[in-house]
């Protein structure tokens, strides 16, 4: 996994401008979004929680879930590919 800021992260919202900045609670902003992008910075901000969320399924699946039809994997194969995306890096 790469270094990526630790989370949690969190989303504020300027009350005058309504523009939105991301960041840990106590520390720098991460990104800044212009205002009406809200979604765009929940989302943002949940990336950290859902990585590791996502990590720790997929673990699990390939532990404990015995191995079926490719059909049957699709899901995971996709999940790693998307853990692969956030790392930067190919699976």
């Amino acid at each position: 996994m790469n270094k990526h800021t630790p989370g949690p992260w969190v989303v504020y919202t300027n009350p005058v401008t309504g523009s939105h900045v991301i960041g840990q609670p106590d520390g720098p902003p991460i990104v800044k979004l212009k205002a009406g992008q809200v979604s765009n910075a929940h989302i943002i901000a949940a990336a950290p929680a859902m990585y590791e969320a996502l990590q720790t399924l997929v673990e699990y699946l390939d532990t404990q879930v015995p191995a079926g039809t490719l059909d049957d994997w699709k899901h995971v194969f996709a999940a790693k590919q998307a853990l692969a995306q956030a790392e930067g890096t190919n699976r």
